[in-house]
């Protein structure tokens, strides 16, 4: 038998339109950092659970148990998939994923982000990741016929997305929760006519029809040159994906329902709440405070029947 590494790389190929090109491009990227370097020449019939028992331990020593969890799961997917039930992974448990370390600004930290963006080419971007939500291969992906300005909408069907190759390219969103068309700011949908005058006008790039892109913004380098453009100026210290937990957070904090919160981020609800709920111990605090009030306020409500019934009987 062959290096099983083989088995994998044969995976990869035949599966390179099951799934999107960003998984793709993930997967080999584990099977070169990782599965490669760890097994070396390991022939497939010499594979063993206690091999992947040594893995997984070798991972969580390189990472946090969540990217742990996703490079095993995958390991454990491709091998399933080539050898059924004789995987030697079939028996390894993917480690537990720890809490997402998420960092979301404050209203006050994004106040001071829109201050330094505003009047650059920043601002835009900007403003519809914090006020939307959207995503930053979503965002510069954004066309002039994804705004509706009746409705005051913006839609996402397509984003920026990683090919195995590396290369970035504009594909439809890889899950039907990626497909949405959010009601946006007034404030937002005003700037952004304001903007597609100026293409129009030619006074930034001549727009040629309603299907070019409204940022003409590199997807690669974006989100450094933005965060350098903030440190540069002393801003917070926030990357430009971190806008997008700004508008979860904000959801989260003023009682949005779930669902609505959920289908606005592109996420299913098991995501999110995995993902933002924890960082709203604040908002918890003030639940729980309520909670314990419940008493005064039922108390209250029997004093307000009995003091009636009390003055009637004299």
């Amino acid at each position: 038998a062959g290096a099983w590494i083989e088995t994998i790389k044969e995976w990869l190929d035949a599966n390179e339109y099951s799934y999107s090109p960003a998984t793709i491009s993930l997967y080999n990227n584990y099977l070169k950092n990782h599965y490669q370097p760890y097994f070396n020449n390991l022939k497939l019939d010499q594979l063993t659970e206690i091999h992947i028992t040594k893995f997984r331990n070798y991972l969580l020593g390189k990472m946090k148990p969540s990217s742990a969890r996703r490079c095993l799961s995958a390991l454990k997917k491709m091998l399933a998939d080539a050898l059924k039930d004789k995987s030697p992974a079939k028996g390894v448990k993917a480690p537990q994923p720890n809490d997402p370390d998420v960092e979301a600004p404050t209203p006050e930290d994004f106040a001071k982000i829109y201050s330094i963006v505003k009047g650059s080419y920043y601002e835009l971007p900007t403003l519809i990741a914090g006020w939307m939500g959207y995503r930053r291969g979503e965002v510069l992906a954004l066309r002039i016929n994804d705004l509706d300005f009746e409705t005051n909408r913006i839609r996402v069907d397509e984003a920026w997305t990683k090919t195995k190759d590396g290369a970035y390219v504009i594909k439809a969103p890889k899950s039907k929760n990626g497909y949405r068309n959010e009601v946006a700011p007034g404030v937002l949908m005003e700037k952004l006519k304001e903007h597609v005058k100026k293409l129009r006008s030619g006074k930034v790039v001549p727009l040629r029809d309603d299907t070019t892109l409204l940022f003409n913004m590199r997807p690669d380098t974006f989100s450094t040159c933005f965060r350098r453009f903030l440190m540069r100026r002393n801003g917070p210290d926030y990357s430009f994906h971190e806008l997008r937990h700004f508008h979860a957070t904000w959801m989260f904090e003023n009682d949005f329902p779930d669902l609505y919160a959920a289908k606005r981020m592109g996420q299913t609800l098991q995501v999110l709440k995995e993902t933002y709920q924890h960082l709203g111990l604040k908002r918890e605090t003030e639940l729980d405070e309520k909670v314990a009030e419940i008493e005064n306020t039922i108390l209250h409500q029997i004093e307000s029947i009995e003091k009636p019934l009390i003055q009637n009987e004299r």
